[in-house]
């Protein structure tokens, strides 16, 4: 089978965030079982045309315009006619006008891969929520969303174009925002095996957090949870490893507090080295007001690490209170410091929790999830 993955943006390892990571092992992975695919992106700085094994890697330069998105769509579009692909794959919401137009002229499937951002896009859209959703939104991708919208919807309806929701949650919210409920499957995130071989540091009080220091992750929330628990526990570090608009506000506000030397900021760093700050961690820690299906969430499972969340997303279809983690109400300091230091005195309880999730976490291997993908691009192929 030919299959096109299409990301409109760069890929890994230009960017390093959870959907190019997915997109890009998603991609090997399923070469490997003997499909032709071809990833198309952006041509960044370390991507070119190459090709490994049944894996081609096909990259498009990106034009710098404002209307950019939608001859850069064009530019897509003519790829996938080239190629010719049986089932074309849109990692993110706003990829998928190409596969789109490719489905509505040559009745091909395609499939959309929605992610928690671009339920917050279409959330904001619908009006559901404008409150803690933080959008840089202009006039064009306002008007873009709602046209895309409008479309995916139509094609939704035809029975040609499926959507992918990572969690039940994310599929309810979907039939709400008016896509066809029987064009939605649900198929989850993975978490690489590397990740189980993670011995983490429960002897120490470290608290970790990886991911983008951004509003909408609550590592500003994460921030004064921790000043308050190291009012109680004077030993406590914290570890954040990422890098993001709200950096240098971390930094400053622990120099203010003169709690500097306690508190770690990593900066970027690649996905590779995320298993090695993981064995640093005590806790690992996901603050956030908004989540779709958070990687590093697994990955924090799969390394054996106790873990405190943001009941947001899918985080408590993953996270059950009190039996594999520490579920807190979102936006709430006194809970999450409250949650952290129940944790940093009870090592016991935070190992038995850490056990138990990453019993949990054995089920979302790369192989199931690429086999759910493969027969799902086997079906709608027939």
């Amino acid at each position: 089978m030919k299959i096109a993955i299409v990301l409109m943006g760069p890929m890994y390892p230009d960017v390093t965030g959870g959907a190019e990571i997915f997109a890009l092992q998603l991609a090997l992975s399923l070469a490997k079982r003997g499909h032709r695919v071809y990833l198309i992106a952006y041509r960044g700085s370390k991507f070119s045309t190459l090709r490994y094994g049944n894996l081609v890697f096909c990259s498009i330069k990106p034009l710098r315009l404002k209307v950019g998105v939608l001859l850069n769509s064009i530019s897509f579009f003519i790829q996938l006619v080239r190629l010719r692909p049986d089932v074309c794959l849109s990692i993110f919401f706003h990829s998928s006008l190409p596969g789109l137009l490719y489905s509505i002229i040559f009745r091909k499937p395609h499939v959309i891969r929605f992610t928690g951002a671009d339920e917050r896009v279409i959330s904001w859209l619908t009006r559901k929520s404008r409150k803690i959703m933080n959008l840089e939104i202009n006039a064009l991708i306002i008007v873009y969303s709602w046209f895309l919208k409008k479309l995916v919807r139509w094609g939704a309806r035809r029975g040609k174009t499926f959507l992918i929701a990572l969690h039940s949650t994310m599929r309810k919210n979907l039939i709400e925002f008016g896509f066809p409920r029987n064009s939605i499957i649900v198929i989850p995130n993975f978490v690489p095996k590397i990740f189980f071989s993670i011995k983490p540091n429960y002897e120490q009080n470290v608290i970790g957090y990886v991911g983008r220091l951004e509003y909408v992750k609550g590592t500003d929330v994460l921030l004064r949870a921790f000043i308050a628990v190291k009012q109680l526990n004077n030993s406590v570090k914290l570890l954040i490893v990422g890098d993001g608009s709200l950096r240098k506000y971390i930094l400053e506000l622990a120099k203010c507090l003169n709690i500097e030397d306690a508190i770690t900021v990593t900066g970027f760093i690649p996905n590779t080295e995320v298993p090695k700050y993981l064995s640093k961690m005590s806790i690992c820690v996901l603050p956030s007001r908004h989540e779709g299906f958070p990687n590093v969430l697994l990955q924090a499972m799969a390394a054996g690490l106790p873990i405190v969340a943001s009941s947001v997303g899918s985080v408590p279809e993953l996270i059950t209170n009190g039996r594999n983690g520490l579920l807190v109400p979102p936006d709430n300091v006194k809970e999450l410091a409250r949650a952290i230091e129940l944790l940093l005195k009870n090592k016991d309880m935070a190992k038995s929790l850490a056990f138990q999730a990453r019993e949990i976490a054995r089920k979302y291997t790369i192989d199931m999830v690429t086999v759910r993908y493969e027969k799902l691009f086997k079906i709608l192929n027939h």
